[in-house]
């Protein structure tokens, strides 16, 4: 039979997997075919519809245009904040199941070794 803990440390190999995810998705890396986007930001897209604001500076005032340009640097800043914060966030879980998986005892150690032995049904070859 195998270690008990690999079984509970199943998931936290997909939890670490998307908490570096989400961190590597904060490189601004820009070509002329990919954009990389904060993970946050790419999920909202998918959410909610696009934005009624119209960015167009060719029409409406130049107050409207600098607004529009303030809140739009204040929400992708939001973006990058909330990004980071989950992909830190998720690989500090990553961290925190590994220790408890590890730093538990075992199931002998916890009922007792003498209880184990004497009740240890299996075959003995």
């Amino acid at each position: 039979m195998g270690d008990p803990r690999i079984i509970l440390l199943r998931d936290v190999i997909v939890t670490a997997f998307m908490g570096f995810l989400f961190l590597a998705t904060l490189i601004p890396l820009e070509t002329r075919w990919f954009t990389m986007r904060p993970t946050v930001l790419l999920v909202g897209r998918q959410l909610f519809r696009p934005s009624q604001i119209s960015l167009d500076r060719s029409r409406g005032s130049e107050t409207r245009n600098a607004r529009i340009r303030m809140v739009m640097t204040g929400f992708r800043w939001s973006m990058y904040g909330l990004t980071a914060s989950w992909g830190v966030l998720l690989i500090l879980e990553c961290v925190a199941t590994l220790i408890m998986v590890y730093a538990a005892p075992s199931l002998s150690m916890r009922v007792g070794w003498k209880w184990a032995e004497e009740n240890d049904y299996t075959d003995k070859n």
